[in-house]
């Protein structure tokens, strides 16, 4: 009786799942199978072809990109609904998106050179702009866009939610 290996076998699939846990911080964003497929499948070569422009000279950490042009290029390349998934699941699309640029860039890096840290994607001027007193908690966990100007900034001070004293 011989059984189908399920699809976490599968080398792209680990590929993809070894990038991802260089992401970790914390956040616990789990590499589904169908992430992992769909940066395989779709935006690896994306990023191979149609949208190598956005790496040049890119070797890690934050990669800031323009949002007209990164949608522009994905629904050249036939990437279509790419904007409501943003608006939707962010989180998950974008650390896919960093995950398809790490193994991009790994493919020109000589083997004894150091791993740059892991790709992370920045979108610059996303539409549509949300006003600062429209931000509520509807908005938790989706991708909104503002535009501000820092006037004060102060040190970070820790939020104590529970102590215990003995």
């Amino acid at each position: 009786m011989t059984t189908q290996p399920h699809a976490i076998d599968s080398p792209e699939v680990l590929r993809v799942r070894c990038e991802w846990d260089r992401f970790e911080r914390g956040d616990a964003i789990p590499c589904l199978d169908g992430d992992a497929g769909i940066v395989n499948e779709i935006f690896e070569p994306f990023f191979q072809e149609g949208g190598a422009e956005l790496l040049r000279d890119h070797v890690g950490g934050d990669l800031v990109v323009e949002y007209a042009r990164f949608v522009e290029l994905l629904n050249a390349h036939g990437i279509d609904d790419v904007e409501e998934s943003l608006v939707k699941t962010p989180d998950r699309l974008l650390r896919m998106f960093g995950v398809a640029v790490d193994l991009v860039l790994k493919e020109f890096l000589p083997r004894e050179q150091k791993r740059p840290p892991p790709t992370i994607l920045r979108l610059r001027n996303a539409t549509p702009e949300t006003p600062l007193a429209a931000l509520r908690s509807d908005v938790v966990d989706r991708l909104v866009s503002i535009r501000a100007t820092v006037t004060r900034v102060g040190p970070v001070k820790p939020l104590v939610t529970e102590a215990s004293f003995s």
